[in-house]
C-alpha cells in the first residue's frame, strides 16, 4: 500500500530515471571497448538488485552507480596532468564557505530568545500535544500521524507512538 516500498515502475518519473541510469550505465560499459572488472559488475549488480526490491532503494543506486562507473572511466583516462600549485583566492573561498556554514548550524542559535523545547519545530501540533499530556497515563499508545511522530517522542516520552518518519 505505501508506494515508497512497492517495486519501481516505468509508470513513475522517479522510477523512470532508475532504469534510464541504470540502461545509460550498461551502454556506457558496453561501448567502452574492453572488459568491466569484476569487483565494478558485481557492486553495480548489488545495488541495481537493490533498486528492484523497492522504490526507496533506488536511491542507492542512483548515489552508489556515480563512483563506480567514475572508477571504471577512470582507468581508460590518460595519466594525471601536473598538479598546479594551490591558488591563495580558493583557499579564501573555501574558509568563506566552511564559516557559513559552521554559523548556520543549530549551536549558533543558542542563547536566543526561543530556546523553549519545540520553538524550532514547525508542523508540531502544540494543541494537540497539551490535550494528550492532560488524558494519556504513562505507557498508552499514541495513534499519529508520521509527520507528528517525531514530536510526540520528544514531548511524550512515556507514551510509545504509532509511526515516526
Amino acid at each position: 500500500m505505501v508506494t515508497e516500498w512497492s517495486p519501481p515502475t516505468v509508470r513513475h518519473f522517479d522510477d523512470a530515471l532508475f532504469f534510464i541510469s541504470a540502461a545509460a550505465v550498461a551502454f556506457v560499459l558496453a561501448r567502452r571497448g574492453r572488459g568491466t572488472p569484476w569487483p565494478a559488475m558485481l557492486s553495480l549488480g548489488v545495488f541495481f538488485f537493490l533498486g528492484l526490491t523497492a522504490t526507496r532503494n533506488t536511491l542507492w543506486w542512483g548515489l552508489a552507480a556515480p563512483p563506480i562507473l567514475a572508477g571504471v572511466l577512470k582507468q581508460d583516462a590518460r595519466p594525471p596532468r601536473r598538479q598546479p600549485a594551490p591558488n591563495v583566492l580558493n583557499t579564501v573561498l573555501v574558509c568563506i564557505v566552511v564559516i557559513g556554514v559552521a554559523l548556520a548550524f543549530p549551536w549558533s542559535l543558542v542563547g536566543k530568545p526561543s530556546d523553549a523545547p519545540g520553538s524550532r519545530v514547525t508542523h508540531a501540533p502544540p494543541g494537540i500535544t497539551a490535550d494528550l499530556q492532560r488524558v494519556l497515563r504513562p505507557g498508552e499508545r499514541v495513534f499519529n500521524a508520521q509527520e507528528w511522530g517525531s514530536w510526540f517522542e520528544f514531548a511524550l516520552p512515556r507514551n510509545p507512538s504509532f509511526v515516526d518518519s
